[in-house]
């Protein structure tokens, strides 16, 4: 594997992590001056890739779509 094929998982990791927090969150997100969040949290996600991912599932328990 290159490190084209590298970076490509890597931000497939990261997009994965986004999708999770983006579907979690979106209802807090939409609220007035929030806006801001979804650009820094997908940028956050790509950033960490797939250790982003991990601690987002060991936060929730394997379960990231439970609400807390």
């Amino acid at each position: 594997m290159s490190w084209f094929d590298y970076t490509i998982i890597w931000i497939a990791f990261g997009i994965i992590t986004y999708a999770i927090k983006f579907i979690k969150y979106n209802n807090d997100w939409k609220k007035e001056g929030n806006h801001v969040f979804f650009v820094a949290v997908l940028i956050a996600a790509i950033a960490f890739g797939p250790i982003g991912l991990l601690l987002t599932l060991i936060n929730s328990r394997g379960k990231p779509f439970r609400n807390i």
